[in-house]
């Protein structure tokens, strides 16, 4: 018969030890690594037993050069405790000195870089007990009790005070959203007074501006366009001459070598025109707006404020509120409306498109990876080249195919130098974020040949004052419809608008530029210009955030813009379509009747 002692059974408690138990998988070159906290003077002991994938019998066996390396540090002080390197079915032992989170990493002796070796590994972590102190726990048993039942105290403290705070909260709730529906109600009856005010002054205001354009300014022609932003642009540019649509470059004669080198350096100068130059410039502004506007939203998720269509918003109404006054102020109010009636509906599927593909984008960022993120954003770049040729006829030649080429090969590097340093992150669902990416991407190119198309047809401030407000109007409905319950949870302080403006202010100067960079070269050379944009977060992570670079990154700069150079070396700018941007009829037919 079996006797219960006592003596026996605190024995046995005293030697119980904490066993942890696992198999996990890892590749040739990937370091697995786990946290253990441990209290001091605490041995530990870990088994492991490592398989390699065996192709030719489709089974996980003991390999003998396999080889798996032990790395165990004190996270808090950064100490090596253990570093070694054992067979692939081994143990290893240490002795915590210090209390605190230890970090146990295992990897293997493989060191090839495409290595494609699959390992099944079991670890087994055996944790023992520490030599127990009774005389010095019996010592604070006292005031570790006197302790509680201060602490016992305050809790009851802190729970009456919750409690008040509770009942506080809730009357100040129903009092900000009284607060608030009142303030929407004002807004919106504010916007009213404001639209019949805007209609009342254009109104009025007609008449001194066409009793200044007839008769203080007679030499006038009352049929010419005061608005046509094209002799603008044709000035800004002197690269817009008529003759410069006859423009060819100079041929490369292989007759001999120096014939040779003297074409190359004539097809060279040729190059560099003036409006050339503004292209390639205004390409990269373009590529450092997409940087902030990048750096800003990185910042405003870091502040807990993720409010993507929200945050376009901004950009949407400042468009519409700059443009479309000063649309409605060159057309008037009633062509303005013929405006809307009979083109409204292009600018209303060009701002749905455009809309929907920034919605896609910042999905896809939230299901994917990042390498691929910047792989499939690339599809734009031949979806647009594409819609070029079905509105425009744009003939392309195998130059600016190899410039599209080198520039994605700057892209290929830029991807390699984010994988060399690790900062790709796990795909949540790589198979939905690919598509939203893809999608996306195919909405980016249509909506930049679409604009392209229209501004060489149409004022800069027609086409982008409606692409604003088109914007505003189907933007705010979505926003309202996912994002309406984390507007009122958001952190609306002086850094959030700060960003916000920031992002806005960057995005407005794109939209402004892109039309002009569509006229000066093509949608096309403004979607490998933002291939820089890379670049220019490197340049901002240096200063603001003391990143260390990669060597990489500065020769895949050198290639996009090589890549940008090539894409002109043969074609000319003048040659990427028809420029004519005029008013419509209709517009100018009314004008005409009115003042008759």
């Amino acid at each position: 018969m079996l006797t219960f002692r006592p003596a026996t059974f605190l024995s046995l408690l005293l030697s119980l030890t904490i066993v942890n138990a696992l198999h996990f998988y890892l590749d040739a070159n990937e370091k697995r690594c786990f946290i253990e906290e441990l209290p001091s003077d605490t041995i530990v002991e870990g088994h492991y037993r490592a398989l390699e994938w065996q192709e030719k019998g489709q089974v996980y066996a003991l390999e003998p050069d396999l080889g798996i390396v032990v790395e165990v540090e004190e996270m808090e002080t950064g100490h090596s405790v253990v570093q070694t390197r054992g067979p692939p079915d081994s143990r290893f032992t240490f002795t915590s000195h210090e209390s605190g989170d230890h970090q146990i990493c295992l990897s293997t002796n493989y060191t090839s870089w495409w290595s494609s070796t699959h390992i099944k590994l079991y670890l087994d972590i055996v944790v023992g007990n520490t030599k127990a102190d009774v005389e010095r726990d019996r010592s604070h048993v006292s005031v570790l009790a006197g302790k509680v039942r201060d602490l016992n105290q305050k809790l009851e403290d802190i729970r009456r005070e919750q409690q008040y705070q509770r009942e506080r909260e809730s009357d100040f709730r129903d009092l900000s959203e009284g607060t608030n529906s009142k303030a929407v109600w004002y807004s919106l009856m504010q916007i009213v007074f404001l639209v019949l005010t805007c209609t009342w002054q254009l109104k009025h205001l007609k008449k001194p501006v066409r009793f200044a354009r007839d008769y203080l300014v007679p030499m006038m022609d009352s049929k010419r366009d005061l608005a046509d932003d094209a002799a603008s642009l044709a000035q800004s540019l002197p690269g817009e001459e008529a003759q410069s649509r006859e423009l060819v470059r100079p041929p490369i004669d292989y007759s001999s070598f120096d014939t040779f080198t003297h074409s190359v350096w004539a097809r060279w100068k040729s190059l560099w025109t003036k409006r050339f130059i503004f292209s390639l410039v205004a390409g990269q502004v373009v590529s450092l707006c997409i940087t902030v506007t990048n750096v800003t939203t990185t910042e405003l998720i870091s502040r807990n404020w993720s409010l993507p269509t929200t945050q376009t918003w901004f950009l949407y109404f400042s468009l519409f509120v700059v443009y479309t006054p000063y649309t409605i102020y060159q057309y008037g109010l009633r062509g303005w409306g013929k405006l809307i009636i009979r083109d409204g509906w292009k600018y209303f599927i060009l701002a749905s498109c455009d809309v929907e593909g920034n919605f896609l984008v910042v999905k896809a960022y939230n299901y994917t990876d990042l390498l691929s993120c910047m792989l499939l954003d690339a599809w734009a770049i031949p979806v647009c080249m594409f819609f070029c040729w079905v509105y425009m006829r744009t003939r392309y030649h195998w130059t600016q195919i190899l410039g599209v080429l080198v520039c994605t090969g700057g892209l290929g590097m830029l991807v390699i130098s984010d994988l060399l340093t690790d900062k790709n992150y796990p795909a949540l669902s790589k198979g939905k974020g690919d598509a939203f990416m893809i999608i996306g991407a195919t909405l980016y190119g249509f909506t930049n040949a679409t604009e392209e198309f229209f501004v060489r047809k149409r004022p800069l401030y027609e086409v982008v004052g409606q692409l604003g407000m088109w914007g505003t109007l189907i933007n705010g409905i979505q926003a309202s419809a996912l994002e309406h319950h984390a507007m009122t949870q958001a952190s609306w302080n002086g850094a959030t608008i700060g960003f916000l403006l920031a992002y806005t202010t960057s995005l407005f100067i794109l939209y402004t530029i892109a039309p002009m960079l569509y006229r000066s070269a093509s949608s096309a050379y403004f979607n490998i210009s933002l291939l820089t944009s890379d670049f220019y977060g490197l340049l901002f992570g240096l200063f603001l955030f003391h990143f260390s670079p990669f060597w990489l990154y500065f020769p895949a700069f050198s290639v996009v813009v090589v890549g940008l150079i090539v894409y002109f070396w043969h074609a000319t700018p003048e040659e990427q379509g028809k420029l004519d941007p005029h008013r419509p009829d209709y517009v100018r037919s009314t004008e005409e009747s009115v003042v008759v």
